[in-house]
């Protein structure tokens, strides 16, 4: 549509790293791209990141016809634009970044210089390695702030305050005054920078657009009203793309919001269910162990069952056992008694007659009145009830060593020794037993 009648691609400016003409690698993109990472040593593409910057420099055609056409090669301001606007574009992005640049002369408008440029900057690993790479957003970064610079500059020459200063923040933005400056440095003091639009606010034709208006106007007047009709449907137009894309973008937000609800409804539905999973599982789990200590209960009072049978059993064996026992210990008590009553009377009775028995006949007679004293003394007062062997009070000097009570027998013994002793004093003097009696 923009082609010149008569007019041949073939006689546009190309020049690459391949080649400097159409058919021997100046518009052998891919190859040019390639051999530019290879120049640079780039070894990897971050994903999903620009390969490269596509700048369209240009200028008022106006400034080129002054020394020839503008689709003429040779016309030197056209040679000196293809020129800078390489060197312009190398000034930001690093030296030998273009790797490509085209100067259509086939087409309506002229004056726009094609230039692919790939910005080489360090990369650092968070392992402390580096490589180089493609950045194009550091070099567009890079460029806001060098114009920056240089805008506030102006701005305090012109007695303005640097607080007052507002920076620009679009790289495009940066890109149109930089280009400003180094044209005026490089091509022509005369060269001024365009109004930009955020300030104007007009709406901008393209080049399609802004042929059809001026063919369908007889007049400048008509040529105005048409392009301010088509600004003005164009606004419009845009205006509606605005809304358009904002409802589109609102059903957006919308629609992610309810699939980020229905997600954290089904996340609280699968986090309930795994709840649900676990009480019943714990449930499961102590209703499991309630019937294993019901059993083991079961087992128990069956145990005690049969324990308490065959302890009564037991208590039954052991209460006719002490039966016997007190009965039997009765008997031998009783005839005890009876037994050393007897034989004190006879003693006594016969006293006189004793008087003349042999003294060593008497002294048998003391060992045995005193060993049955002793026994009647001790193994009389026992408690048929109990367990113990004897109950009789045990005085301090009969304790053993370690503070407990003597054997019953060594007990009985110790008492008849001393008893017998007491006897044969008595003996000695002539006299009766006295408290034996």
């Amino acid at each position: 549509m923009r082609q010149r009648e008569g007019a041949s691609h073939e006689d546009n400016h190309f020049w690459s790293l391949c080649g400097d003409s159409l058919f021997e690698g100046g518009a052998d993109y891919f190859k040019a791209f390639k051999a530019h990472k290879e120049v640079h040593g780039v070894t990897s593409e971050r994903k999903n990141a620009a390969l490269a910057s596509h700048a369209l420099v240009g200028i008022s055609p106006e400034w080129l016809q002054e020394t020839g056409s503008p689709y003429d090669l040779k016309n030197p301001r056209v040679q000196l634009l293809i020129a800078k606007a390489k060197d312009w574009v190398e000034s930001w992005c690093g030296e030998g970044a273009v790797w490509a640049v085209r100067y259509d002369t086939d087409e309506v408008g002229s004056g726009i210089v094609d230039v692919l440029a790939s910005p080489i900057r360090t990369a650092y690993h968070k392992s402390g390695s580096a490589k180089p790479s493609i950045s194009i957003n550091k070099a567009n970064s890079d460029l806001v702030d060098a114009v920056n610079d240089q805008r506030r500059a102006l701005w305090v020459e012109a007695g303005q305050s640097p607080d007052d200063y507002v920076p620009i923040r679009k790289s495009f933005r940066a890109m149109q005054d930089s280009w400003a400056w180094f044209a005026q440095e490089h091509l022509s003091p005369s060269l001024e920078r365009g109004d930009p639009k955020e300030e104007t606010r007009r709406e901008h034709l393209y080049p399609e657009e802004f042929k059809e208006a001026l063919a369908a106007a007889k007049s400048a007047e008509e040529f105005e009203a048409k392009a301010t009709e088509m600004a003005d449907q164009l606004v419009r137009m845009r205006q509606e793309a605005e809304l358009a894309a904002a409802e589109a973008e609102a059903r957006r937000v919308e629609d992610e919001r309810r699939a980020i609800e229905a997600r954290r409804a089904r996340r609280e539905d699968e986090e309930a269910a795994r709840s649900l999973r676990d009480e019943q599982r714990q449930l499961k789990d102590g209703i499991a162990d309630l019937e294993q200590r019901r059993d083991e209960h079961k087992r128990l009072l069956a145990a005690i069952s049969v324990g308490k049978k065959q302890l009564a059993e037991l208590r039954d064996q052991a209460n006719q056992i002490l039966d016997r026992a007190r009965q039997e210990a009765a008997e031998i008590v009783t005839g005890a008694k009876q037994r050393a009553t007897q034989i004190a009377e006879e003693v006594l009775n016969a006293w006189p007659q004793f008087k003349g028995i042999p003294h060593p006949f008497k002294q048998a007679m003391n060992h045995y009145t005193g060993l049955l004293e002793v026994v009647k003394d001790i193994f009389g007062k026992v408690d048929l009830r109990g367990n113990a062997a004897y109950r009789t009070q045990v005085n301090d000097d009969e304790m053993t060593d370690e503070g407990d009570p003597p054997p019953a027998l060594d007990l009985v013994l110790d008492r008849a020794k001393k008893r017998i002793e007491a006897k044969n004093d008595l003996i000695s003097r002539n006299e009766p037993g006295g408290p034996s009696r």
